[in-house]
């Protein structure tokens, strides 16, 4: 066999049109790499192939990062690069002379023998398969096969490229589980979104005082979001997520909310549902408390209990005395009952002489730094 046989048969692609492969991998090896290759088998059988070029292709297969190898019409190993050491994990002296069968696994030998046969009639094939290591280890890989012809035209074996694609796989999926997780959140998001628009609608007195209000509760969502974004979606600093939904309320003056709490971080279902308390807290307060008036002051607090779980509370001072509301509303409800349900706590909600005093205990698990997996 001519000493560049290896060359050709990075044509041979034993698997092609394999179920889920790639169509831009296909498309691009069919493009570049298969027509490439193409040209050097049909320069390897020429009748005047120069020893200076031999040798020049001798050496540009044994040197590819590209497992290459030739096989005979009769299905047995002729060539073995250094690539194909390995990947495969036989040397060459191993390989020489043992049939391809050697590094098909037994569920697909039946498609390496379909491959086989199409490349030895002319085709030129490319697919997507698995393929055997020495030490029994599967290997996710892409082959791309064309016929290896003599000088006369006949055909007289296989050449074969044959590509480890294991971090593709692994990236393809990674990528599903991100649109899953993507499929999740929008879903968990959209019920938000409803629900708000629908208890929003309920307690409006007009379209324009709905869209009112339902614009600052979207806008409240988006600030959670913002953070939770910043960080990846691993959760949010809740010093950090309280400053967002105040700050539109307060703006640079820091002096009026007073902070008392370490550094933690919520989970994404904690910052979206703390957010939505927060937004409706600031608001009422900046209509009817402590934001209403220059002496307000509002005092939020968070910490771990002996029991396990962790608490936020809201007080406020220095507005009109609190008076409970003759009805229930949007925000009530987010209050005392959506952003504690949600976080399977419970919350209490005040209407005391010195102003709105809010409490909620949830489970120390939602805290990232509590929990490895944040709940869902």
């Amino acid at each position: 066999m001519h000493p560049h046989a290896g060359i050709a048969h990075r044509m041979y692609n034993p698997i092609t049109s394999q179920a889920g492969a790639s169509q831009r991998s296909r498309s691009r090896i069919k493009r570049s790499e298969m027509a490439a290759l193409s040209f050097l088998v049909r320069d390897l059988h020429r009748h005047h192939v120069s020893d200076t070029k031999s040798a020049l292709l001798a050496s540009v297969v044994q040197q590819s990062y590209d497992p290459i190898l030739s096989i005979t019409s009769e299905g047995l190993i002729s060539t073995w690069n250094p690539a194909c050491e390995k990947l495969y994990g036989y040397a060459r002296d191993e390989a020489i002379g043992r049939p391809l069968s050697m590094i098909v696994p037994e569920s697909r030998r039946e498609e390496s023998r379909s491959m086989f046969l199409k490349v030895i009639r002319g085709e030129m094939v490319v697919f997507e398969t698995l393929r055997q290591r020495r030490d029994g280890s599967l290997v996710d890989v892409s082959i791309s096969g064309a016929p290896l012809r003599d000088n006369q035209g006949l055909i007289v074996g296989i050449c074969s490229i044959h590509r480890d694609i294991a971090i593709q796989r692994q990236h393809e999926k990674q990528l599903r589980l991100v649109m899953r997780e993507l499929a999740h959140r929008s879903k968990n998001l959209l019920a938000i979104i409803i629900s708000m628009a629908t208890q929003t609608a309920r307690h409006s007195a007009n379209i324009t005082d709905f869209t009112t209000r339902f614009t600052q509760r979207l806008l409240g969502l988006a600030h959670s979001h913002d953070l939770l974004i910043q960080e990846n979606w691993r959760g949010a600093p809740l010093r950090a997520l309280i400053n967002s939904h105040l700050e539109p309320f307060i703006g640079g003056d820091t002096s009026r909310v007073i902070l008392n709490g370490s550094d933690v971080i919520v989970d994404p279902k904690a910052a979206q549902n703390l957010g939505l308390a927060l937004h409706e807290l600031a608001t009422n307060a900046s209509k009817y408390g402590a934001l209403s008036q220059p002496s307000g002051r509002i005092f939020i607090s968070w910490e771990k209990t002996a029991e396990g779980n962790f608490t936020v509370s809201w007080r406020e001072s220095g507005g009109p005395n609190g008076v409970a509301p003759t009805h229930r509303g949007f925000g009530q409800a987010v209050l005392e009952r959506l952003a504690a349900q949600a976080l399977e706590g419970h919350a209490q909600l005040e209407f005391t002489p010195q102003g709105v005093h809010w409490r909620m205990e949830m489970p120390a698990e939602y805290l990232v730094e509590a929990s490895s997996e944040a709940k869902n």
